[in-house]
């Protein structure tokens, strides 16, 4: 009989049988550190490569104000004081950021390169038949059977 129980699995608590629950905070950070990003805070993990984008902190930042205005009343105190922190430290850096000659200037530098880039990348799209996917007359929509 001691051996049967040996044998048998042991049965995992319902704690540990549980995936990992997402937390608010975590989800809100994604859009703080996307902002923070955008401002050369950090570089972009995908390239290594540190870039500005005003309009991307912006876009950030009005999530943030999204997620405190429809989340009133029912987030936890530190939830809500830690998404207030995050909204008031990216607004913080985006004025410093925006106010500094060679911040805006790294900026405009990034939206040259994020053009470029976007124009090569285009042209590496490719339709099922091997035709490119764009011209400079821009995407071209094909119908199967349209024979275009």
């Amino acid at each position: 009989m001691a051996d049967a129980e040996e044998n048998q699995p042991e049965e995992k608590s319902e704690e540990s049988q549980k995936p990992e629950e997402i937390q608010f905070i975590q989800v809100a950070s994604i859009f703080f550190n996307q902002g923070a990003m955008a401002l050369g805070a950090m570089p972009n993990p995908m390239t290594g490569e540190f870039h500005v984008n005003f309009d991307s902190v912006r876009d950030s930042i009005a999530i943030l104000e999204v997620f405190q205005e429809k989340t009133q009343g029912n987030l936890e105190e530190n939830e809500s004081k830690a998404l207030a922190s995050m909204i008031d430290e990216l607004k913080l850096a985006f004025v410093q950021a925006v106010r500094d000659p060679q911040v805006r200037e790294l900026a405009e530098k990034s939206k040259e390169r994020a053009t470029s880039t976007e124009t090569k990348e285009s042209s590496k799209i490719l339709t099922p038949d091997g035709r490119p996917a764009a011209s400079e007359d821009g995407p071209k929509i094909i119908l199967p059977g349209s024979g275009v």
